[in-house]
């Protein structure tokens, strides 16, 4: 379908009358037929109680004497920032002292603000920067809070950010670097922004002196700032996997007034702490003093992922890489390896002295903390006071490791706590409690039958091997689980590649095809899908006694980057290929049939399950397809779609959307083949993927008679929702439609 003669295109005018006019009348024929459907007011009532559940777990992060989280509750459906002591929150009753109260500033502003995070000012706590969106939009503002009278601080004394993409980061008491899409010099080419600035209090906004500016056809420009070491990084994103590291060197960095500290923990909510420049030269930025600083940029491989931690650099590579062969500036897509040293396959964990990488990669004593195998790959990393812990996949089963320098400082030693922490059949996420301070760590633990448990594991001596493990918090059951059971299979793809997927359901499953199962899949941007309690799937669909699965398919990150590079751009086909081999594993052992299964996805997993639609009707009897990519030949015009373009290829290149094309949902729709049941959801306030792919898909779908509901929200952001209503109603109506077509 050309663009030139799509008769659907009306519909991208997001908030246009007619295209809301259409919206309003297929949501409201949406809600007719699902409500009425007898589950429907049973599925909303138990997923609304789960999301608002007061004996759920109130997650936190410490910063000074306090623990600062945020909560929704029936009460505060937009929720509230608010913080407690350690002694109290390790009472079953917390006492808790409320900071900032989303409800009640949305009723006086008469604005649905919707919370985005806050970061506090180091060390005196006694200010935050507070991060707040309209209707869930990823476009926000920030205002300034002062913790010790409750009250915003005013222009001009206060610093407030207008709306739109960026954020405000604390540099020191009287200083923020400003990121933002509104910033004179324009946006880049994803709406993001492209221009760091330093922002001295009491000036104004327009007066903040430019840090750094990228090209506008870059993805975007994004700051970071330690408090605690004085330490700015920024992270310039060249596309999606290519980016570079700039590091504001210590002479720009001498303030008047003291060094302070970057806030860590779920109460920090800054921007991105890694960087990039891409050329190599210094650029000059200006000190709080006036001086002027300067700008390094790390010669590092521009598709690797540079974390900057105080005196040390983690780089997570993406290809293989010889830091002998440190990628020329005036080549950033290079990542041959030099035959003359060592190569470190992709996926590696590498880790050197900032210093040494700042005077010569090559030489800079490069220790490598994890390598892969076919097997395995990492997961996440997070920074203690001395030591690095990864956690890492084997077989998409998570494992947790500890890494600590040698005595002599010439290498790092590892040590397994997997047993230790009784991970199991589990998720696991780790983050350091105050890695100022000490090596403790937060462990969150959750399986698909496990409720969340919260714990601090304070590490010992590597000599000792031994981890101490206190549990502060653990979730009740939402669900009955008594005779489910999870599983791991493995399906075969067109190519011969096995697949891994979870299988969740009835222990006594009759294996004669006449269970109705949902495959709930992703497979993109190397997101790994692993094991997690979710109260919405067990209420609304295990505890029926129906079969839940999910599938880790190629371009996910199940085995680290080889396994997402498998299915990107030309390759994409290989993502679906296995979703499509484990449906018909699925039916092939008797779990399910066509006629019984089912399947999900949203965002890039959208586009996944609409080449479900499309590429393999014959192989499901209903799709759930929410806030999805589907016109890949216009994607890279609506919004953010242009950063994408790393992920599925540039449609205005003919050699690339011969292959795009070909995983078009909505170029894609042959009228002579059957379609399944088909269910879109979106929101109108997504400023991340364009609501009017779901729009015209639906619209495309009715025009040729098949059978198809759609249903958008007005507000809710990429999410689809902001308050826990809005999430039992954008739930409830998905699985009342996957009752009402496969049961």
């Amino acid at each position: 379908m050309s663009t030139d003669v799509d008769p659907w295109i009306w519909l991208e005018d997001v908030e246009g009358d007619r295209a809301m006019g259409w919206v309003r009348e297929r949501s409201a024929a949406a809600e007719e037929a699902l409500t009425g459907h007898p589950l429907y007011p049973d599925l909303h009532a138990g997923i609304q109680d789960a999301l608002e559940a007061p004996d759920r777990i109130p997650l936190v992060g410490q910063a000074g004497e306090h623990l600062y989280g945020f909560w929704t509750d029936a009460e505060h459906p937009r929720g509230v920032w608010r913080r407690t002591s350690w002694a109290s929150y390790r009472t079953e009753e917390p006492q808790w002292e409320v900071l900032v109260d989303v409800d009640a500033l949305a009723r006086e502003e008469d604005v649905p603000w919707v919370w985005q995070g806050a970061q506090l000012l180091r060390p005196q706590m006694d200010r935050a920067l507070v991060h707040l969106s309209r209707g869930g939009a990823d476009a926000g503002t920030t205002r300034e809070l002062d913790l010790t009278t409750g009250r915003w601080v005013s222009a001009p004394e206060g610093f407030a950010k207008p709306e739109a993409k960026g954020r405000l980061v604390w540099r020191d008491r009287d200083h923020v670097y400003l990121t933002t899409a509104d910033d004179p010099t324009g946006a880049t080419r994803s709406g993001y922004p492209r221009t760091v600035r330093l922002w001295r209090r009491g000036t104004p906004l327009a007066d903040a002196a430019v840090v750094h500016t990228i090209p506008e056809e870059d993805l975007g420009l994004f700051v970071g700032h330690d408090q605690r070491s004085g330490r700015t990084v920024l992270h310039r994103g060249l596309a999606f996997y290519r980016g570079q590291t700039l590091v504001l060197d210590d002479a720009s960095e001498q303030i008047e007034d003291g060094q302070g500290e970057d806030g860590q923990g779920e109460d920090s909510q800054g921007e991105d702490s890694q960087g990039g420049d891409g050329r190599g030269s210094a650029a000059q930025g200006e000190s709080p003093t006036g001086r002027p600083g300067t700008v390094r940029a790390l010669d590092l491989p521009v598709t690797a992922e540079v974390d900057v931690h105080r005196d040390h650099v983690a780089v997570r590579l993406r290809h293989p890489w010889s830091p002998t062969s440190a990628s020329s500036p005036s080549s950033p897509t290079s990542s041959s390896p030099s035959p003359d040293g060592p190569e470190h396959p992709a996926g590696s964990l590498l880790v050197a002295p900032l210093s040494a990488v700042l005077e010569d990669p090559a030489t800079a004593g490069w220790t490598a903390v994890f390598t892969p195998d076919d097997r395995s790959a990492l997961v996440d990393l997070t920074w203690t006071k001395d030591r690095l812990v990864t956690t890492e996949l084997v077989d998409v089963r998570h494992t947790v490791r500890v890494h600590e320098r040698e005595p002599d400082g010439t290498g790092w030693v590892s040590r397994d706590l997997t047993e230790l922490l009784d991970v199991g059949l589990r998720t696991v996420s780790v983050s350091a409690v105050d890695d100022d301070e000490n090596d403790d760590l937060w462990l969150v633990t959750t399986g698909f039958l496990d409720p969340m448990t919260l714990s601090v594991a304070r590490l010992t001596d590597g000599d000792s091997n031994t981890v101490d493990v206190e549990t502060l918090k653990a979730a009740p059951a939402r669900f009955e689980a008594e005779g489910l059971v999870v599983t791991q299979q493995w399906a075969v793809s067109a190519d011969g590649t096995r697949v891994p997927y979870w299988q969740v359901g009835p222990a006594d499953l009759p294996m004669d095809g006449s269970t109705p199962t949902a495959v709930h899949g992703y497979g993109g941007f190397e997101q790994a899908l692993t094991p997690a309690y979710d109260p919405i799937v067990g209420r609304s669909w295990l505890a029926h006694r129906h079969v839940h699965v999910v599938a880790g398919i190629r371009g996910g990150g199940e085995f680290g980057p080889r396994w997402h590079q498998a299915a990107l751009q030309e390759e994409r086909h290989r993502a679906y290929e296995d979703f499509v081999a484990v449906a018909r594993d699925l039916v092939a052992r008797g779990v399910t049939s066509v006629a019984r299964l089912g399947c999900t996805g949203r965002s890039n997993g959208g586009l996944l399950v609409g080449n479900m639609i499309t590429g393999y009707p014959e192989d499901f009897a209903a799709v759930v397809c929410q806030v999805p990519l589907l016109d890949m030949q216009r994607y890279h015009l609506l919004l953010a779609g242009a950063s994408w373009m790393a992920e599925y290829g540039d449609p205005d290149d003919p050699e690339q959307w011969a292959s795009l094309q070909t995983f078009s949902p909505y170029q894609r729709f042959d009228p002579d083949r059957p379609t399944p049941a088909v269910y879109l959801a979106t929101s109108t306030r997504d400023d991340r993927v364009h609501p009017g792919h779901a729009r015209k898909m639906a619209a495309l779908l009715t025009e040729h008679d098949r059978d198809v509901t759609y249903w958008e929200n007005t507000e809710g952001g990429h999410g689809g929702a902001s308050t826990p209503e809005q999430w039992a109603t954008w739930h409830a109506l998905a699985w009342a439609f996957l009752h009402h077509r496969l049961t």
